[in-house]
């Protein structure tokens, strides 16, 4: 009895742990997409929605968030029924160390979900150019683990092209553009239900992003406040600007210790580019440009995030003045 009582305790420990993110000490909330759930409202009934799940999960790690299987987290909430797992509680009686941890879906309404090639004629010479278009407009319900409850409904739209024109501003030419612009309207939509995920959340619950920011560039190298703990050569980070700083203002600040003041919660941040990680070391790590956005430039004290963009890779030591633009990983149809 004793024993099978014990085995019984280890299973609910394993379920647990299923549910549970630890990172520096701190339990986060765990999310699950339902992907059986997903309400096809296109006009294709037999869409495949496989670019928007893998962009979303993807973020959803980015984030810092404990991603659990569909099927994990229900298992977890049956046995949450019996012995109220999720509250730390074995019968009644609180466990010593008891957390509460809040569980969250994510569940997915698409109406519209295309990408094709748009066809543009030249008026003067009379080229006729496909620009690899795309829109997805969905909504995400985020709802409550235990309750069911919805707690919020967010609507997202993404919009992207990929204009390889002379004079255009993307410079991609390799790859699948269709399932690549795809993925870039999916990344807009995903990005904003997260957003609006990490809001809902209790506070001690939320995870902390890992962020720092850029100390330096020189010779076409640039130096964040990253070390080797926190990245690895071959990861890729997004660099932001932070909206309404002017000159005049980050001038005040140059000589100010911000370390402890995360700006970018109170300021608007604009994507500049992508940078890989090239080495990294003991208090700061060096990065190379990995990818550019058209008419923006990465400057010092610009903060860097993990990218959600794109996946790490290998790094490939290039020129540091002729910065590479990746084929980017595509998601099955």
């Amino acid at each position: 009895m004793i024993c099978k009582i014990k085995n019984v305790m280890l299973m609910l420990m394993a379920l647990a742990s299923m549910v549970l993110f630890i990172a520096d000490d701190a339990v986060v909330a765990s999310v699950s997409v339902q992907e059986s759930k997903i309400q096809n409202k296109t006009d294709n009934r037999n869409a495949n929605f496989s670019a928007m799940i893998d962009r979303l999960k993807y973020r959803l790690v980015n984030a810092g968030f404990s991603v659990v299987d569909e099927q994990d987290m229900a298992d977890a909430l049956t046995e949450h029924e019996k012995a109220n797992v999720f509250d730390g509680m074995e019968g009644d009686e609180p466990m010593e160390g008891g957390l509460k941890v809040p569980g969250y879906w994510m569940r997915l309404s698409i109406s519209q979900y295309s990408a094709h090639d748009e066809t543009t004629k030249d008026t003067v010479n009379g080229t006729i150019t496909k620009i690899p278009t795309a829109k997805v407009v969905a909504i995400c319900h985020l709802v409550d683990a235990r309750s069911g409850k919805t707690i919020k409904s967010v609507q997202g739209t993404g919009e992207a092209k990929i204009d390889l024109r002379a004079g255009g501003k993307d410079k991609v030419v390799e790859g699948n553009l269709i399932e690549e612009v795809l993925q870039q309207a999916c990344d807009i939509c995903v990005n904003k239900f997260v957003d609006e995920l990490y809001q809902i959340v209790p506070m001690k619950f939320r995870p902390k992003p890992l962020s720092g920011k850029i100390l330096a560039i020189k010779k076409g190298r640039i130096i964040v406040s990253l070390n080797a703990d926190q990245v690895k050569p071959g990861m890729v980070l997004d660099v932001y600007r932070l909206e309404s700083l002017d000159d005049e203002e980050e001038e005040e600040e140059e000589d100010g210790d911000d370390d402890d003041i995360d700006l970018s919660e109170l300021m608007d941040e604009v994507y500049v580019g992508t940078i890989q990680v090239i080495e990294a070391g003991e208090k700061i790590s060096t990065c190379q440009l990995f990818a550019e956005q058209p008419g923006e430039e990465i400057k010092k004290k610009n903060i860097v995030k993990i990218s959600t963009r794109f996946k790490p890779g290998k790094p490939k030591t290039s020129s540091p003045t002729q910065p590479r633009q990746p084929k980017r990983p595509a998601a099955p149809f």
